[in-house]
């Protein structure tokens, strides 16, 4: 008897780690403990998914039937970190130049990694360059990471349009300008006109075969029609979970000859961004997918393989938007974004670079020709020239408070 409540404990408690980790069947085969039987501990935990699991009825699959999705405990509590961050006073209480300079390294980073997951081959070094001092494109490689660069500032400046065919086209036309292959060169800004299929790269498999040509216009609308309207959904999306719906939906679709991912990963920044998650602008999600390219596959075959579920994209990524924000938080501290400022105005002298640290450390305060000239120890002709050769180079910005001068140091910009 005592054998018995305990076989049916284990059972309980590894239905639950699966369905906390979210593993699919054949990892539960494969996990499955001795003496269980894995087709029986399938069955429970698919039929206890089906059992929690909400329809979104406006989204459907291939079949018609509406995709599902389960709010489990895991991805509400990593919502709750995401939400606890992005409600942190640090993003709101950072300088403005330092908060520029997030940005633009986060939208470089954006426009580089969403290019490498496609395979674009190109350098940090390069996106810099051309997205900073305006270096133009060498190759095809070079010029997605460019479109994409221009394909989200084109979202940050049109965050008040709501999500159409014209919008959606506008963008992927942006994206794959000048990279199409030559026979696919007019359908950029279009849906595709014929059937395309996903493949395997390294087998040349067929993995997925999308909606035909004269299937994509409805599923597209239904789409658009989720985004902009919120009283479509019968349940409560938490917004990240939206956007990666969103996210996913897109590939699924696959409404385009190529770029389809990035359109995804695009109307995904731009969803956050619209529903008030400012604090998206300093993290790149195409850096936090790159880093775990094969688990974001990965989760896009697990729903098509299950038909409906979504939980399975969705589960993995709110993992990666924690990640996104674990990796700004590493590598953009305070420190180092001064240190990246300094290094990209190797040609000002130490009191100029001096005071761009200070100035930055102590929230962008207005400095006065006499406060540089005390800080520094300098005559007053020193300190002037220091702080108009700054303003020449576009560094700081003057203005008048009565007669007397004010220098305050400007926002970093890509444009």
């Amino acid at each position: 008897m005592n054998e018995d409540k305990g076989g049916a404990v284990a059972k309980f408690l590894f239905i639950e780690d699966c369905n906390k980790r979210y593993l699919t069947p054949e990892e539960i085969r494969y996990r499955v403990p001795e003496g269980m039987d894995a087709d029986e501990v399938i069955d429970i935990v698919e039929g206890i998914r089906r059992q929690k699991s909400e329809s979104l009825f406006v989204l459907t699959n291939l079949t018609g039937e509406p995709f599902r999705y389960w709010a489990t405990s895991t991805i509400a509590r990593i919502l709750h970190e995401i939400d606890v961050e992005g409600a942190d006073s640090k993003w709101e209480a950072m300088p403005q130049p330092i908060s520029g300079e997030l940005a633009l390294e986060a939208i470089i980073d954006e426009a580089l990694y969403s290019s490498m997951i496609e395979g674009a081959r190109t350098t940090r070094k390069r996106a810099e360059e051309m997205v900073r001092r305006h270096v133009s494109p060498r190759d095809r490689s070079e010029r997605m990471t460019l479109n994409n660069f221009h394909a989200l500032e084109f979202i940050r400046k049109n965050l008040g349009r709501d999500v159409s065919k014209a919008f959606v086209n506008e963008l992927h036309a942006i994206l794959v300008d000048g990279t199409l292959e030559p026979e696919d060169e007019a359908y950029a800004g279009m849906y595709r006109p014929d059937q395309r299929y996903v493949q395997d790269s390294s087998r040349g498999e067929i993995v997925y075969a999308p909606p035909p040509p004269d299937q994509l216009e409805g599923p597209m609308q239904k789409l658009y029609d989720w985004i902009n309207f919120e009283s479509a959904d019968f349940v409560y999306l938490h917004p990240v979970v939206k956007a990666s719906i969103i996210h996913f939906y897109t590939v699924y679709i696959h409404p385009y000859v190529d770029g389809n991912g990035r359109v995804a990963r695009a109307l995904m920044y731009h969803y956050l961004l619209k529903k008030g998650y400012g604090f998206f602008q300093y993290f790149s999600i195409s850096k936090a997918i790159k880093a775990k390219r094969t688990p974001y596959y990965d989760a896009i075959k697990n729903v098509e393989d299950d038909g409906t579920d979504l939980t399975y994209f969705v589960f993995y990524s709110v993992h990666m938007v924690r990640d996104a924000i674990d990796i700004v938080e590493r590598e953009f501290g305070r420190e180092q974004v001064i240190k990246k400022y300094l290094e990209g105005h190797a040609e000002l002298n130490d009191r100029q670079r001096r005071f761009i640290k200070v100035h930055l450390k102590r929230g962008g305060e207005p400095t006065t020709i006499k406060k540089y000239q005390k800080r520094f120890n300098v005559v007053y002709e020193t300190a002037r020239k220091d702080l108009m050769d700054l303003e020449k180079r576009g560094l700081v910005e003057k203005t008048m408070k009565g007669r007397q001068q004010l220098f305050v140091l400007r926002a970093p910009s890509g444009n």
